[in-house]
């Protein structure tokens, strides 16, 4: 099967996208022939672009499992915008738009940054949050933050420390503790809060369909997770949290709160092109 591809990278997350018509039943066997390093294009994730049955939407990113990425949704925010179609419009350096996407009910509003010749810089994308305050639950040593679509395990490095060599025991303990593995995708944040108060984590995510572990260079829904979690124990209205990934690059992670409950949330960063063009599977 010829395949089109886009291979790009969202603060780090190696993404591939794929453009071409394929049967969702056939998604998660080649997203497994795709992210292979050693005999095919290697990534972390593979989403396939397929039209939106969403009017509001001008496309629809439907994951390899049938989870929810918020990077996977920032990198074909930014490619489309890339591509230049003409249904994108951009005002004042900012294109505005929607995208439907697998795991998550409603569109999506993404915002893509260009610069002063159109070409696009980075891009932003509202999250899938549950308003309420008790999505983001304390059990224990661990914090439990449900979104739409994925479900994110937050843990204390200092506490419960990350083992690079052995992260998949660790992980299987974690998610099987709170009897998890029902969900279509699962991860695991391990947290450092440092002295000088960055904020940097170790993100693992397992996708049911696939049963794939990996340990991501960048996760957008783990970052906000973190974020809503933080954001959780303060009281102001507006926070920001830039959030380090293991690539090196931060997410910056926005939450919008009131005494009750949380309102937005939203995650941007830098998205960078690596490869595109035709693949075999």
């Amino acid at each position: 099967m010829k395949l089109e591809f886009t291979k790009v990278s969202p603060s780090g997350n190696i993404t591939i996208l794929i453009w071409s018509d394929v049967p969702r039943s056939e998604h998660a066997k080649i997203a497994n022939q795709l992210m292979d390093s050693t005999y095919h294009l290697g990534a972390e994730q593979v989403g396939y672009v397929e039209s939106s049955p969403n009017p509001k939407a001008i496309a629809h990113l439907q994951m390899m499992g049938g989870e929810f990425c918020g990077n996977a949704t920032r990198a074909l925010a930014f490619i489309l915008v890339e591509k230049k179609l003409p249904n994108i419009l951009i005002n004042n350096n900012i294109a505005r738009f929607y995208l439907s996407v697998s795991g998550v009910e409603e569109p999506l509003k993404v915002e893509v940054e260009c610069d002063h010749k159109q070409n696009p810089i980075s891009a932003k994308v509202q999250m899938p949050i549950y308003h309420e305050l008790n999505s983001v639950c304390q059990k224990d040593d661990v914090t439990l933050v449900s979104l739409e679509g994925i479900s994110h395990i937050i843990v204390d490095n200092g506490k419960i420390p990350f083992n690079q060599e052995d992260y998949k025991n660790d992980f299987i303990k974690l998610r099987d503790d709170l009897a998890l593995q029902e969900q279509e995708a699962v991860g695991v944040m391990w947290k450092t809060l440092k002295k000088d108060a960055s904020i940097s984590m170790e993100p693992v995510v397992w996708v049911k369909n696939t049963d794939s572990y990996y340990y991501e260079t960048s996760c957008g829904s783990g970052t906000i997770a973190l974020a809503l979690a933080l954001a959780k124990q303060q009281t102001n209205t507006y926070q920001e949290f830039k959030i380090y990934q293991p690539s090196g690059k931060y997410i910056l992670a926005i939450v919008e709160r009131d005494e009750n409950h949380f309102l937005n949330a939203y995650i941007k960063g830098e998205v960078n092109m690596i490869a595109e063009g035709f693949c075999f599977v």
